[in-house]
């Protein structure tokens, strides 16, 4: 694989923020944490991203267990035809009637 160099854009972005995110983030440079309000959103940004990332592996294995046995009940052949439970779901609708 050939490595190839992050994308590198020039395009400015406006964007709004609450008076004090803006005087949050105005500290945090003052205070060396950033060295530019730009480094300061990427950085907030990226941590957005990975929390997010998290977010979809926990949500992955808090159902991966679930998961784990509805495959165990269809290999025990538990599981219900889907023209099953259609037919079913067309009965209730026709008796609702």
């Amino acid at each position: 694989m050939i490595p190839v160099a992050p994308l590198q854009y020039n395009d400015a972005m406006t964007i709004q923020l609450s008076k004090s995110s803006e005087t949050w983030l105005l500290q945090e440079v003052a205070a060396g944490r950033f060295a530019s309000l730009d480094e300061a959103v990427e950085v907030a940004l990226e941590q957005l991203r990975i929390a997010a990332d998290d977010v979809a592996d926990e949500d992955l294995l808090t159902h991966k267990s679930s998961i784990d046995e509805a495959v165990a009940q269809l290999d025990r052949g538990e599981g219900i035809l889907s023209d099953d439970v259609f037919a079913g779901l067309r009965d209730r609708i026709a008796q609702a009637d």
